[in-house]
């Protein structure tokens, strides 16, 4: 298993100045002589004759006759040390460094893929050997920590950091302990990953080289193994403990698959130099664990895997990609990482409504370039990650292949907007995000809202008129017509077509059936019509089901409109003829006589 071992410098003392390499003195200047670096160090005239220096991971193999893996040591220095004094570390460890990729192999050996990593401490009194070089030694890491911090309190923050990296990955963390102890089976350190006894990736801790030296060193997957030297100040609370967090996030890191990433200016977790001005993985460093593993809701690449993000209300807005905890500055748990890339998520309605979804790349241009081969920082390789990717939106219906609206207008960088879009009838609906072109090798963040814009109604008139039955309806977005249905009971496929509006009429959103029959009950339904292709169109319900009912024959002789004929209607109809009144003029001549009195007595006695 080729694993590779990964070491933090911080020991050097960045004001000391040194003329060359020759005037090095790792002991006048703080760092034990019995370190590895000091022998790197001191080995600097026997490099510089071309004379053979084995890396640390051979010299150790060859002096304990133990198999150890081999693999480049990537150094991370503390900052302000002097580039003579990296240049020297770095040719005395034999690095030989290329071109590569800020981001390596996983743990799947496949970018943009979800996995699962189990995780554990080692037991007290384990061998630990000498990764960087230093002597081998019994594991400590339980009872250093708890003479520095409660023992719940340091596993939390350990526990803090590996769900910070789930937080924003597809990686799925499960801590393994060993028979109802905090720490796993025990086994050989190197150990593969047991499901229920040891974890992938084992955390352990030993004396490397004194304080403020080299703090952890960390393999590369299929590895993953952390060393964390027992010798440093893991007590301070300060920022949450934030020296703790984010040297085990940045090891972890390496644990993943990242190399470090220059320059050194304290806005990435993965620079080669310790910074505490921020907490955890940043910007780059989502972009690069998330095109090596997928976003935190992968796998969700097709309708059956949609991640379901809840309910969707008139006035709500759902917003997957809100960061969880602490937040960080153009970043989102959600990310395209390539051109094949999709992602879906799925959500329900109670109701028809209109929804409008959002889809916004999100990213800063920053300098992100390789560290150098002698372990200093380059830089010039601006990173434009706003505008990596073309993003394209597609809204579904309840079959996740029927397409309801789709959004590709601007151009990389841009966002995308599907709006007002009807959702009907009620039930589970689609969102979907992918590329239709992404810069090789890079992931583009994004932050997708889903709103719900506005309710959906039908209204029909109910008894209003004697001759019509009025209906009127939401107006719904790039519709080519409506069509109106009747029937007389809450059955739709026993409903026939009574008209429609707009095709190659004039579109209304409202509608007067003059064929009802006076008295009957209804129910309508209207359909918006999306065109297709030609005169082939997608019909989604704007209502359904929605009673309404014509007035019946006025009755002449009713005089106060009650609905029914009785005695008060004739001294009604009296009492405003006595009175004079041309609301008595029942025969609408303009005069009020005798013969509108006998038009009555007639219409009344004939009755309704």
């Amino acid at each position: 298993m080729n694993k590779f071992a990964l070491v933090l410098l911080s020991g050097i003392a960045a004001s000391t100045a040194f003329a060359g390499p020759m005037e090095i003195s790792p002991e006048a200047k703080g760092v034990p002589p019995t370190s590895f670096a000091s022998r790197w160090a001191s080995s600097q005239v026997e490099a510089l004759a071309n004379v053979k220096i084995m890396p640390p991971w051979e010299e150790l193999a060859y002096s304990s006759g133990m198999e150890f893996p081999q693999g480049p040591v990537v150094a991370c220095y503390a900052p302000g040390t002097p580039q003579s004094v990296i240049d020297t570390v770095e040719m005395a460890m034999g690095r030989y460094w290329g071109n590569r990729y800020n981001a390596g192999t996983s743990w799947s050996n496949n970018t943009n893929t979800a996995y699962t990593l189990r995780w554990s401490f080692a037991p007290d009194g384990l061998s630990i050997p000498g990764g960087v070089g230093e002597a081998t030694a019994p594991n400590i890491l339980f009872s250093r920590m708890d003479s520095m911090v409660a023992r719940a309190t340091w596993i939390a923050k350990f526990q803090q950091c590996f769900d910070r990296w789930g937080q924003i990955t597809g990686i799925t963390y499960v801590r393994v302990q060993f028979n109802g102890n905090p720490w796993d089976d025990g086994a050989a350190w190197g150990s593969a990953g047991a499901d229920n006894t040891r974890g992938d990736v084992r955390i352990s801790m030993h004396n490397i080289d004194g304080g403020s030296g080299i703090l952890a060193y960390c393999n590369f997957p299929p590895g993953g193994d952390m060393v964390i030297d027992s010798s440093e100040t893991w007590g301070s609370s300060a920022g949450d403990y934030r020296f703790l967090r984010n040297v085990v996030m940045h090891e972890h890191g390496h644990g993943i698959g990242l190399f470090h990433v220059c320059p050194s200016n304290a806005t990435k977790l993965m620079e080669p130099f310790y910074s505490g001005s921020y907490d955890g993985p940043q910007q780059d460093d989502m972009r690069g664990s998330q095109y090596l593993y997928g976003d935190a809701y992968e796998p969700n690449g097709t309708a059956a895997t949609a991640t379901s993000v809840g309910a969707l209300a008139v006035g709500g807005t759902i917003n997957p990609s809100t960061l969880p905890g602490t937040i960080v500055a153009n970043s989102s748990s959600t990310s395209i990482a390539h051109g094949f890339d999709s992602d879906y998520y799925s959500f329900t309605t109670t109701q028809n409504l209109l929804a409008t979804v959002t889809i916004t790349p999100l990213g800063t241009t920053y300098d992100s370039s390789a560290q150098n081969g002698d372990g200093s920082c380059a830089s010039g390789n601006n990173v434009a990650a706003l505008s990596l990717s073309n993003l394209v939106g597609n809204v579904y219906g309840s079959n996740g292949t029927t397409v309801l609206a789709t959004a590709n207008i601007g151009g990389a960088g841009s966002p995308e907007t599907l709006s007002n879009v009807l959702l009907s009838p009620p039930g589970t609906f689609y969102s979907r995000v992918s590329a239709s072109s992404i810069t090789s090798g890079q992931s583009q963040l994004y932050r997708i809202t889903i709103n719900g814009t506005s309710a959906v109604s039908l209204t029909a008139s109910d008894l209003l008129f004697p001759d019509k039955v009025a209906l009127s309806w939401t107006t719904i977005p790039g519709v080519a017509g409506y069509r109106i249905l009747r029937g007389t009971t809450t059955s739709l496929p026993a409903a026939t077509q009574i008209g429609t509006t707009g095709f190659a009429g004039t579109l209304t959103t409202t509608f007067n059936d003059t064929t009802a029959t006076p008295g009957q009950q209804y129910y309508y339904w209207v359909d918006a019509a999306f065109l297709i292709s030609g005169t082939t169109y997608r019909y989604s319900p704007v209502g359904a089901a929605e009673p309404g009912s014509r007035a019946g024959t006025p009755c002449a002789a009713d005089f106060n409109d009650d609905g029914s004929l009785d005695f008060f209607d004739y001294l009604d109809f009296v009492d405003a003829y006595s009175a004079g009144s041309l609301t008595a003029d029942f025969n609408s001549d303009g005069i009020l006589d005798f013969f509108d009195y006998l038009d009555f007595v007639d219409a009344y006695s004939a009755g309704c």
